[in-house]
C-alpha cells in the first residue's frame, strides 16, 4: 500500500520498457487484443501511460516489441534446452519435435499477434529480423546433422512456416488436429532424407 506523500519509485528506461512488455504480454492471455488500452497497460504496473509514446511510439509499437520479445524466447527455450542436453550421458538433440514443443506456446501467441498488427498495417518486414532469428536457429541445427546450409535453411523456412500456420491457420485451413500431426510428422521425416534430396535438386 502506497503511503501519502511518498514519492513513486523510479525505473530506468530498460526496467520501464520490460515491465511495459511483461504487462502486455500477460494482458494478451487474458482478453482479445484491441481491447487491450495502454491505460489498463500501465495501470497494471504502476506508470503513466504516456510512457509508452515515449518508449514504443504507439499502442501498435509496444505489441510490436512484445512481438519480438516472443520470438526471442523461442530461441532462448531451444538453447536452454539444447544446452541442457549437452551434458554427458544425454543427447543434444537435433530441431526435432520435442524442441518444437517447448517453443510452440511462444510461436502460437506470436503468430496471432502478428496478424493483428499486420492488419492494423504494421507492415509485414517490421517483423522479418526477428523472425529470421528463428529460421537461423533451426537451420543451424540442421546443419550439425550433416544438411548442407542451402537445404537447412529451406528446410528451416518451410518448418517455421508449418509451426506458424499451426498455431494461427488451422481453424481457417479446415483441417483436423490429427491431419495436422501427420502434416508435422511428415516433416519431420523428410529431414533424414534431406541430404538425398538435396543432391537430386543439385544443392
Amino acid at each position: 500500500m502506497k503511503l501519502v506523500g511518498e514519492k513513486p519509485k523510479r525505473y530506468s528506461r530498460a526496467e520501464a520498457t520490460r515491465m511495459f512488455i511483461d504487462a502486455a504480454s500477460k494482458a494478451m492471455d487474458k482478453k482479445p487484443l484491441p481491447d487491450i488500452t495502454m491505460q489498463e497497460i500501465a495501470d497494471k504496473i504502476g506508470l503513466n501511460h504516456g510512457y509508452v509514446h515515449r518508449y514504443f511510439g504507439t499502442r501498435l509499437d509496444l505489441f510490436a516489441a512484445v512481438a519480438d520479445d516472443l520470438s526471442q524466447k523461442i530461441v532462448d527455450v531451444v538453447t536452454a534446452e539444447q544446452q541442457r542436453r549437452g551434458t554427458p550421458g544425454e543427447s543434444s538433440g537435433s530441431l526435432d519435435n520435442s524442441l518444437v514443443e517447448l517453443a510452440r506456446p511462444y510461436f502460437s501467441k506470436r503468430g496471432k499477434l502478428l496478424q493483428y498488427l499486420i492488419i492494423c498495417g504494421v507492415p509485414q518486414k517490421r517483423f522479418a529480423e526477428s523472425t529470421r532469428l528463428q529460421i537461423q536457429l533451426a537451420a543451424d541445427n540442421l546443419m550439425t546433422l550433416g544438411i548442407n546450409e542451402r537445404m537447412a535453411t529451406a528446410l528451416a523456412i518451410k518448418l517455421t512456416a508449418l509451426i506458424w500456420a499451426n498455431g494461427s491457420y488451422v481453424d481457417a485451413l479446415g483441417v483436423t488436429k490429427d491431419e495436422v500431426a501427420d502434416v508435422e510428422a511428415l516433416a519431420f521425416a523428410e529431414l533424414r532424407l534431406a541430404t538425398k534430396t538435396s543432391k537430386e535438386l543439385g544443392w
